[in-house]
């Protein structure tokens, strides 16, 4: 069953992009990864957990909708990694991770049910019209 992984990116000043979440999807044999600045409001717990570990989080949504960036894929090694990444751009800490059933994946579209220790139930990732890299995650039914 494919996998999934949300990391938490602390990024140190000096770097181009700020502090923000990679969330990892199995497909293809390698990781589909959008970054995302905020959290959708249900996963809120998952940022708790970084304040009270000292880290100054990305903020949470009001909604269950946040914006996300498609970034280049990923090795499967991220499922389980935690640490420096290269460059001096910072490391990153494993928030959650488990399985996914893809309910719908095209170019466009990605439909899946996380099984998480956490973070559970279904999210939709679709591309905005005119800018490939721009997504739009919601979690929760639709």
């Amino acid at each position: 069953m494919p996998r999934f992984v949300l990391l938490y990116h602390d990024c140190p000043s000096g770097v181009p992009r700020p502090s923000h979440y990679d969330l990892m999807l199995e497909s293809g044999g390698v990781l589909r990864t959008w970054v995302l600045t905020e959290l959708p409001r249900d996963w809120a717990a998952l940022a708790s957990r970084l304040s009270l570990a000292g880290v100054e989080s990305p903020s949470i949504a009001a909604g269950n909708s946040v914006a996300a960036e498609r970034l280049g894929d990923h090795r499967l090694a991220y499922l389980e990694y935690e640490g420096p990444v290269s460059g001096g751009r910072g490391s990153v800490s494993r928030l959650d991770g488990g399985t996914t059933d893809s309910i719908d994946e095209t170019p466009d579209r990605w439909e899946v049910t996380l099984a998480g220790n956490e973070i559970n139930g279904r999210i939709s990732l679709r591309r905005q019209p005119g800018d490939d890299a721009m997504w739009q995650l919601t979690a929760g039914d639709q």
